[in-house]
């Protein structure tokens, strides 16, 4: 990883060795710098990290941002592949005194996943 001086000032607060040369530092992995950075950050008291998440919405209120609507990062990324409608046709039940729904049906069916919501399931009326 190449940074162009001075910006080597800011690796040497952080404690990260590199290679000096002419107008630039070489650090030996931008690993070593993604994962130094990282481990600082997270030490701070009011720091989170989500890992695996997606921020889907935000939620404003009084012209600032009052939080934030997450979502697992693949449920995110297959939000058009999954089957609501076919998830409520095919409620139903599959034997006396069983009734399956939701992800059951997508289970039993071999259908794409309810996904983020579990709108098909109050829909169904089951």
């Amino acid at each position: 990883m190449v940074v162009h001086k001075p910006a080597h000032r800011f690796l040497d607060k952080l404690g990260i060795q590199y290679d000096v040369q002419e107008d630039y530092a070489v650090i030996k992995h931008a690993a070593l710098f993604t994962s130094t950075i990282m481990s600082k950050v997270l030490a701070r008291p009011n720091v989170k990290l989500f890992n695996a998440v997606a921020a889907e919405d935000l939620i404003v209120k009084g012209n600032r941002v009052a939080g934030v609507v997450t979502n697992w990062a693949l449920v995110s990324m297959n939000h058009d592949t999954q089957s609501y409608d076919a998830i409520v046709r095919l409620t139903r039940e599959i034997v006396p005194g069983i009734i399956v729904t939701g992800m059951e049906v997508a289970e039993i069916d071999g259908a794409p996943r309810m996904g983020p919501t579990f709108g098909a399931m109050m829909i169904s009326k089951q």
